[in-house]
């Protein structure tokens, strides 16, 4: 499953569990994260799918939600994200949906909420839509090279490009932030590279999955769009400058 997703944490809306199902507690231990509201703050920073796909969801859908504890704990997060599948459509009476999920995955933060549970959500808590596997095209366990500065970026890496894979597990996809110096690949690999697998970097950057769908060529990221664009050869036939790995050289033991 591919995941449409967010990071950062934030105060929210109030999770309700639905009364037929289970009794709703006296006192919430979670809240629901208003995941359109962050966006609206850190449009880069947190990412959600548009306002047509999280009012179109329908039963079978795989949503992702941020939960966060009411009271924070003395140590450790405060939220996480979970994942629920849409179970059944209703509409309010200002014909806006609202959902009824049931929670699809083990809890390790908020441990009141697990699986099974049935949960409330409305379109703004949508922080994330998982793709079907059948909608995948790419192999969500295949390894990408990421340059460490990429691998620890909280915005999209601003360059993608895609050679010949080298191994059974190697995607062939090189990501990077766009500003590495010459010949940053020509170190130890340890000390300026990650591998991360494609699922990793699509839950940390969702605007990677059209890219890793497409399965090949070199993409720029254009903060205006927050998307991809291809990248088109010159007019006058120079190639970018951008580092791109050398496949000859790569180990992949090392990837």
């Amino acid at each position: 499953m591919v995941a449409v997703g967010t990071q950062g944490v934030a105060r929210g809306e109030v999770g309700t569990v639905m009364s037929e199902l289970t009794p709703p507690s006296e006192s919430p231990t979670w809240v629901l994260l208003d995941a359109t509201a962050e966006n609206a703050d850190d449009p880069h920073g947190f990412p959600i799918p548009s306002e047509e796909e999280r009012g179109g969801l329908k039963p079978g859908d795989t949503v992702k939600l941020v939960v966060v504890l009411t009271e924070a704990p003395q140590s450790g997060p405060n939220a996480e994200r979970r994942w629920a599948e849409v179970v059944s459509v209703e509409l309010d009476q200002h014909q806006s949906p609202r959902y009824l999920g049931r929670v699809t995955d083990d809890p390790s933060v908020v441990t009141s909420l697990r699986v099974g549970d049935p949960v409330t959500f409305d379109q703004r808590h949508v922080a994330g839509i998982a793709m079907a596997p059948e909608e995948v095209a790419f192999a969500v366990d295949h390894r990408a090279l990421v340059t460490l500065d990429a691998a620890e970026a909280k915005v999209p890496p601003g360059w993608v490009s895609h050679d010949e894979p080298v191994a059974d597990d190697d995607s062939g996809w090189t990501v990077c932030v766009g500003d590495e110096p010459p010949g940053i690949f020509d170190g130890d690999p340890d000390e300026v590279t990650r591998s991360l697998t494609l699922g990793e970097l699509v839950l940390r950057h969702p605007a990677l999955v059209e890219v890793f769908q497409a399965g090949e060529g070199d993409w720029l990221y254009d903060p205006a769009l927050t998307r991809y664009v291809r990248v088109k050869p010159t007019s006058n036939g120079s190639e970018d400058s951008t580092p791109s790995r050398p496949v000859d050289e790569v180990d992949p033991a090392e990837r």
